[in-house]
C-alpha cells in the first residue's frame, strides 16, 4: 500500500499499477490476477497478437482503460499514450500509475457520440491532431457494451489508414457481427 496515496498498487513488469482506494489489498491482488489471466495466450480477451501489437505505433489510445495495464506496458514504446476512462472510481488510480511518465494524456470522459460535452467525447475529436500529423495510431477499446456509440464517433479514425484497432466486442449478444 502506498502510504501517500492510501491506495494499493502492484508491481507490473517493474512499474507500479495502482488500484482505486475502494479496493482492499486482497481485491487489488485478485483484480491483478484476473488481468493476467485475460492476457494469457489462450484467453479470448487477449488484446495483442503477432499481427496486432505495439510495434510501429506512435500513439496508443486506451479507450475504457479502467486500470490501464495495457497503457502501462506501452508507456515506454509509444510517443503518446492516451487513457480514456469515464468511470470516476479509476481517475486517482490512473493519475498515480502514470505520475512518473510525461507522455500520458488523460481524458476523463466516456468515449462516444459525434461531439463532445461534459461527459462524452468522440474518438474523432481525440485523434484529429494525430491523424493530421500522420501518426500511426493503435486504439484498444474495451467499453463494456458501448462499442457502437464509440464507433459512431470514430468514422474518420476508422477510415484513417494509419490506425489499427483492438476491440473487445463480446459484451452483448450479436456484437461480434
Amino acid at each position: 500500500k502506498d502510504t501517500g496515496t492510501k491506495s494499493f498498487y502492484l508491481e507490473h513488469k517493474g512499474k507500479r499499477l495502482y488500484f482505486p482506494q475502494t479496493f482492499g489489498g486482497k481485491e487489488a491482488v485478485n483484480a491483478y490476477k484476473q488481468l493476467l489471466i485475460e492476457q494469457d495466450s489462450r484467453s479470448p480477451h487477449k488484446y495483442y497478437s503477432e499481427t496486432c501489437n505495439m510495434e510501429d505505433a506512435d500513439v496508443f489510445v486506451d479507450v475504457g482503460c479502467a486500470e490501464a495495464i495495457m497503457s502501462l506496458e506501452a508507456v515506454n514504446q509509444a510517443e503518446t499514450i492516451i487513457v480514456v476512462e469515464g468511470m470516476q472510481v479509476w481517475f486517482d488510480a490512473l493519475k498515480n500509475t502514470f505520475r512518473p511518465y510525461k507522455n500520458v494524456d488523460f481524458i476523463f470522459k466516456f468515449a462516444g457520440g459525434n461531439g463532445s460535452d461534459d461527459s462524452f467525447i468522440s474518438l474523432d475529436a481525440i485523434l484529429h491532431p494525430y491523424m493530421e500529423q500522420g501518426k500511426r495510431i493503435l486504439i484498444k477499446m474495451d467499453v463494456e457494451g458501448s462499442e457502437m456509440s464509440v464507433l459512431n464517433g470514430a468514422r474518420k479514425a476508422l477510415s484513417y489508414s494509419g490506425s489499427r484497432w483492438i476491440c473487445a466486442a463480446y459484451h452483448k449478444y450479436g456484437d461480434f457481427e
